[in-house]
């Protein structure tokens, strides 16, 4: 579920289990929030818990909107900052549809990604600043983060296309967007993301999971399919990811 404008608390991932909460976060938009179900499986198998703050095309970034239309993003992640503090939080996964928002207002109709009260610069420059502040505001604290980076974008939604695929024999592992495209379409998020490379900053990429060594993304694996649109991870692609975390999982600890 999305984080409603009036929280007071983080949602707790294992709501009903009796581990207590470890000081780690969640934060991200609805790619984050698709993440979810990952981490309750994780928190589950290693006896812990931890929260998440997760909102619908909301990027965890600090200081920035969708303007002239939406001014909205800035006070939420102020919010996230400020419990962040309260509750001594201690690492931040942080999970979004980064491409989407360099994006914003260059290949789509929508708001570009804009400074917390400005219009005007590319949505790309604010994003590379806001990123980056936003780094800096959660290292000054100590806390310890890991970015993922965006799964590949999809040309289709997977599940249809596999049904064609199916329907006119074609190779299933070629459904996927190439991986020469999707490194394409990601180039320039990748290289803000990579950038911010640093002591106590980890970056992760999907791609690594989410890849055939025929040069195609992967959609599906046996019988499940990976994605349950065009960008959004299905429960089978997510718990495809557990290698990448399962390193930050360690004995039921989620804390450096």
């Amino acid at each position: 579920k999305d984080l409603k404008k009036s929280f007071t608390d983080f949602p707790i991932l294992l709501p009903d289990s009796e581990a207590k909460p470890e000081p780690f976060l969640i934060w991200g938009d609805s790619h984050g929030r698709g993440m979810v179900t990952l981490f309750r499986a994780m928190c589950e198998e290693n006896n812990t818990n931890g929260y998440y703050a997760c909102r619908s095309s909301t990027p965890s970034i600090l200081g920035v909107n969708f303007l002239p239309n939406d001014d909205s993003l800035a006070p939420h992640n102020d919010h996230v900052l400020e419990i962040i503090d309260r509750d001594k939080i201690r690492r931040v996964i942080m999970i979004s549809r980064w491409a989407k928002y360099i994006h914003r207002g260059k290949h789509s109709r929508q708001d570009p990604l804009s400074d917390r009260d400005s219009t005007g610069r590319p949505s790309e420059v604010v994003f590379r600043e806001a990123l980056a502040h936003t780094i800096d505001e959660l290292r000054k604290r100590d806390i310890e983060i890991i970015i993922m980076k965006q799964a590949p974008l999809q040309f289709r939604s997977p599940p249809s296309s596999l049904w064609m695929t199916q329907r006119f024999g074609y190779d299933p592992s070629k459904t996927g967007v190439t991986i020469t495209e999707h490194q394409a379409h990601q180039l320039e998020v990748n290289a803000i993301i990579d950038s911010l490379a640093q002591p106590g900053v980890h970056i992760l990429d999907p791609l690594s999971i989410l890849s055939h060594e025929n040069g195609h993304t992967k959609v599906h694996e046996r019988n499940e399919i990976f994605y349950s649109d065009d960008n959004h991870l299905s429960r089978a692609g997510v718990m495809a990811l557990k290698p990448l975390f399962a390193p930050y999982f360690p004995k039921g600890k989620t804390t450096p």
